[in-house]
């Protein structure tokens, strides 16, 4: 098996053990798992998201409102502070190019490749060992240490 194969049937298994955690506990699989379904959300519908997910991870009411805590805080900015700067820092391409003007290149890690879709990735051309994350959200990457072993 190729290093290819080997992660996309990692991510085929990130998905089904999504979609069988979510059958067991009768969770939806809609928000915050769907890439496509946030891209497509109107504007207006955003505060309902956002309330949902709020109480699905912390079984608390958001008060978008009155921010009391943290967490309600950082949910009101998401919807109230859209300056400029935070999509560049929060895209894990663009910040290279602050971090770069604002403190210098030597200390960002070197990137192999940047692609646009999985098919995209030339295998061949990577290191033995690597990482593969994904610039759309976190916690979507792939720890890769001999790809040779893969």
């Amino acid at each position: 098996m190729n290093i290819k194969e080997f992660l996309l049937r990692k991510i085929t298994d990130l998905f089904n053990d999504l979609i069988i955690l979510a059958e067991n506990f009768s969770i939806e699989l809609e928000p915050p798992y769907n890439y496509l379904y946030l891209e497509q959300l109107p504007k207006q519908e955003y505060p309902k998201y956002l309330r949902k997910i709020f109480k699905n991870k912390t079984h608390k009411k958001l008060n978008l409102f009155y921010p009391l805590t943290f967490n309600e805080k950082i949910q009101w900015l998401k919807l109230n502070d859209c300056t400029p700067i935070k999509t560049q820092l929060t895209d894990k391409v663009l910040v290279r190019d602050f971090v770069k003007q604002k403190i210098g290149e030597e200390y960002l890690k070197p990137v192999e490749q940047i692609c646009n879709s999985f098919d995209e990735i030339n295998f061949e051309k990577l290191s033995n060992s690597f990482i593969i994350k994904c610039n759309h959200g976190c916690k979507w990457h792939f720890i890769i240490k001999n790809k040779k072993a893969s």
